[in-house]
């Protein structure tokens, strides 16, 4: 059931602040972000990149890896919800991304993905509450390819430089 207030964006990313590390490099060249046993492929993010930049400009980040935070948000809620035996419809997440404004992102089909990701995690966050989203969000473990940068938990986003050749200067808490 969907509570009929929104959750906003910052209350999901509140929720998992510290929660989410990365763990290492990604298994395979191919892998984009692996959480868990779900896992987004380069291939994934790369077009998705392409698809959806311009609903993803932001100028703190490149567009791939706002692309690649949404999608490891997702990754991450799939893989709560896989250990969890739960599921989420997808008449749920349309609710949530429009109580979200990602109004523009469920319209495009080749972008909903993005709203479906984030509104997994909102989904979770808004039935479970804060500490248990926090312990199971803690649980997964998360990779993501060096490529998209390296994974800052403390603002919950994928970071940093997108070179193996350049230290990343962020926060890694």
């Amino acid at each position: 059931m969907i509570s009929s207030r929104s959750v906003p964006l910052r209350a999901v990313a509140g929720v998992a602040v510290a929660a989410l590390a990365l763990t290492g490099c990604s298994n395979r060249p191919s892998d984009g972000v692996r959480a868990g046993e779900s896992v987004v492929s380069m291939k994934t993010i790369d077009q998705t990149t392409k698809d959806c930049a311009k609903y993803v400009q932001n100028p703190n980040m490149p567009a791939n890896q706002v692309v690649a935070t949404a999608l490891a948000q997702g990754a991450v809620a799939d893989e709560v919800l896989r250990r969890t035996n739960r599921s989420v419809s997808h008449d749920e997440l349309t609710k949530i991304g429009e109580m979200n404004r990602m109004d523009v992102l469920i319209k495009d089909s080749k972008c909903r993905v993005l709203s479906d990701s984030v509104s997994k995690l909102v989904h979770i966050a808004t039935n479970d509450g804060q500490d248990k989203t926090l312990k199971e969000i803690h649980d997964v473990d998360v990779n993501l390819n060096p490529r998209l940068g390296q994974w800052d938990p403390q603002n919950v986003v994928a970071g940093g430089v997108s070179s193996l050749s350049e230290p990343w200067s962020g926060s890694q808490q």
